[in-house]
């Protein structure tokens, strides 16, 4: 078994033994919005998705490490990539995410080495 195969065995091992910890989320893509004076957007428009996730906080060591670009209040949404592709959702900056009713801006995107999970910093609007 290669690399990204053992990642990948791993990841979805995990999803499946915490299974009832995820809660669901809103997922809320971008939709282009009302064109504006000097074609600056005068609003954008999102559709909300249902998805389960995990949403942590984040570590001192990893706010110390990244140097700043984690601040206090960021948390850390975790994804499964099959979650999104079913409902064809490919993360965006522009997006946006609500979680027990706060809505927050996505600031980093990333994904596991097994491309199984994505990792979404995000912070409160």
């Amino acid at each position: 078994m290669g690399l990204r195969a053992t990642f990948q065995s791993g990841m979805q091992a995990l999803f499946t033994a915490f299974g009832d910890i995820p809660f669901n989320i809103t997922y809320k893509v971008y939709a282009a919005g009302a064109v504006g004076t000097r074609g600056v957007p005068a609003s954008a428009t999102y559709t909300d998705k249902t998805v389960q996730a995990f949403v942590v906080g984040y570590r001192n060591e990893e706010r110390l490490q990244e140097g700043g670009l984690i601040a206090p209040g960021d948390r850390k949404v975790i994804i499964e990539k099959r979650v999104l592709d079913a409902l064809s959702v490919t993360p965006d900056k522009s997006d946006r995410i609500a979680i027990a009713g706060d809505t927050y801006k996505i600031i980093n995107i990333s994904i596991d080495p097994s491309l199984n999970v994505y990792f979404i910093q995000v912070r409160q609007i």
